[in-house]
């Protein structure tokens, strides 16, 4: 589709530099030959050709959410003790605060880590968190906004 444009274009381009050739058939047409087989080498050469297939550009789509655990998981974790439970959310919540903080830009994860804080009991942690949620999106205030009331225990 641009390809046709853009053809057109080089070729008025080649004609116009090569204006002062005119006097010599040959010599306009060896140029425009020249120039032609030196932007298709380059182009073969660091083109992408794969990108003209129907398809290629495609828009950019966000990584899906993580999901939960699976059935089996949770079955097992019905049958865990109390405090085994607790320690196994325990060590679910301390599992997000480090994939956050390894890969900080996921409003969701922090969103979830400071309910997780507050519902556990972990009202310092989860201040700390708040702090750095803001921190991170200080340039962007209205998301950390978003995150801290979509963190805010009901």
């Amino acid at each position: 589709m641009i390809w046709l444009p853009l053809l057109i274009m080089t070729l008025l381009a080649a004609l116009y530099l090569a204006g002062p050739l005119k006097s010599s058939p040959k010599v306009l047409a060896a140029s425009f030959a020249a120039f032609a087989a030196l932007a298709f080498s380059i182009y073969s050469l660091i083109g992408r050709p794969d990108l003209t297939a129907p398809g290629a550009l495609k828009p950019y789509q966000p990584p899906a959410a993580p999901s939960g655990p699976s059935q089996a998981e949770i079955d097992a974790a019905q049958a865990l003790t109390p405090e085994q439970r607790a320690e196994m959310i325990l060590g679910m919540v301390d599992s997000l605060a480090a994939k956050l903080e390894d890969a900080p830009d996921n409003p969701q994860g922090w969103a979830r880590l400071i309910r997780a804080r507050y519902i556990l009991g972990q009202d310092e942690l989860a201040q700390a968190d708040i702090a750095r949620v803001k921190e991170i999106y200080k340039t962007n205030p209205e998301l950390a906004a978003k995150i801290l009331s979509a963190a805010a225990p009901q």
